[in-house]
């Protein structure tokens, strides 16, 4: 759900809103929220070996530090 709501979020922005936010800042949050949501996914359905979902819980603390982060910055 974390990587379908930021790409449905991301849909709704124009080309300058996208410039706005930056390039690097869209592909690490991308890359964190995806990665964590697949890491939810593979455990669910039981492909993880043990301790998957702790490195999801990371990812995603990860991400909100990165939007905490960002919008300090701005």
């Amino acid at each position: 759900m974390i990587g379908i709501v930021m790409t449905g979020f991301y849909s709704r922005l124009s080309q300058a809103e996208v410039r706005e936010v930056g390039w690097i800042y869209t592909l690490v949050s991308f890359t964190l929220g995806w990665g964590a949501g697949g890491f939810f996914w593979a455990d669910a359905l039981g492909y993880a070996p043990a301790g998957n979902a702790v490195v999801a819980v990371i990812l995603s603390f990860l991400l909100t530090g990165t939007v905490l982060f960002s919008f300090a910055a701005q």
